[in-house]
């Protein structure tokens, strides 16, 4: 699967939606590139694209991971799969843009 993120901060996936990797709510794959939802109207600044899950960083730190999630892969204490955008509550990254 494979991640886009615009200059205007959206993020959009494609590809294979096995276990929940496009962020789309479903396991559906996606031949063309399509907005997630959960994140419309936030500004990404970061995107990362793994075998079997996804994740990134929001302007303001906040870090978002969606796939792959039994046995806690995420690292967000879930024992399923994630099928939309979720925030890891404990973590901030300290982002600095550049001009």
């Amino acid at each position: 699967h494979s991640l886009v993120l615009t200059e205007a901060g959206a993020v959009l996936s494609f590809g294979n939606g096995r276990h929940g990797r496009l962020g789309h709510g479903d396991t559906e794959h996606q031949r063309t590139p399509k907005v997630i939802e959960t994140l419309r109207g936030e500004r990404v600044v970061a995107v990362s694209a793994g075998d079997f899950h996804s994740i990134c960083v929001l302007q303001d730190g906040r870090v978002f991971g969606w796939g792959f999630g039994e046995d806690e892969t995420l690292g967000l204490q879930l024992t399923d799969h994630q099928l939309t955008p979720l925030e890891y509550p404990t973590l901030r990254i300290h982002v600095r843009m550049m001009a």
